[in-house]
């Protein structure tokens, strides 16, 4: 084989690898409560329809920079435990950058406070009986 032709197969196939890589686009900005304080560890969720989704975290100061190779229309959600979910759609193009800042509204409401909760921890609270023996206890 000829160096010409070894040489050209390795840019290829370099060019094919980083290609793959690449983001379609950038959705970043900053959740924020109510007050205008940073909310950190809001997971931020781009998906497709066919249910592909990238997810990242906020840093300290409620920033995040979401890559994907995800196009089209999206479904964009943050959601933080103990906050209202936002959620809305998105049209991310190729190599486009959208900004998306969020206003997390704090949960007040009782049942929808109950309701966030993951069902082990109201699992939790249930009064099992002592008795190992007995029907309803916890082993």
């Amino acid at each position: 084989m000829s160096r010409y032709f070894l040489l050209t197969s390795h840019c290829l196939w370099a060019a094919l690898v980083l290609s793959a890589g690449a983001n379609a686009g950038t959705v970043s900005g900053r959740i924020t409560n109510g007050d205008g304080k940073a909310i950190e560890g809001t997971i931020v969720t781009l998906s497709n329809a066919g249910g592909i989704s990238h997810s990242v975290y906020t840093d300290q100061k409620g920033y995040y920079s979401l890559g994907t190779n995800l196009s089209g229309d999206l479904t964009f959600r943050a959601r933080k435990r103990y906050h209202q979910d936002h959620t809305r759609d998105l049209k991310l193009g190729t190599d486009s950058e959208i900004e998306a800042d969020v206003t997390l509204e704090a949960l007040t409401d009782p049942q929808a406070l109950s309701d966030d909760h993951p069902s082990l921890s109201h699992f939790s609270m249930i009064d099992f009986d002592e008795d190992e023996n007995a029907l309803f206890s916890r082993p």
